[in-house]
């Protein structure tokens, strides 16, 4: 997502959004506080998240403003 996108998630949605990456750490924090997470996938994913089956990797330009394809959301 770009700079800004995870504020459209906030003012949009009901979901806790941020902007970039989360590192292991603050993965292993989410998960401690049973908090899902998804995340963008921008095709440069670090492998801890792409290898985490628990986490949803969302492969779609939604946040682009004539995006009309469909989202699809994986977990490998």
């Amino acid at each position: 997502a770009r700079e800004f996108d995870h504020l459209k998630i906030l003012f949009y949605t009901d979901f806790r959004a941020k902007p970039g990456v989360p590192s292991q750490i603050q993965i292993d924090t989410l998960k401690n506080h049973k908090i899902k997470i998804m995340v963008f996938d921008n095709d440069k994913l670090p492998d801890y998240i792409l290898n985490d089956s628990t986490i949803a990797k969302i492969k779609s330009q939604v946040w682009q403003k004539d995006y009309k394809g469909k989202i699809e959301v994986y977990y490998k």
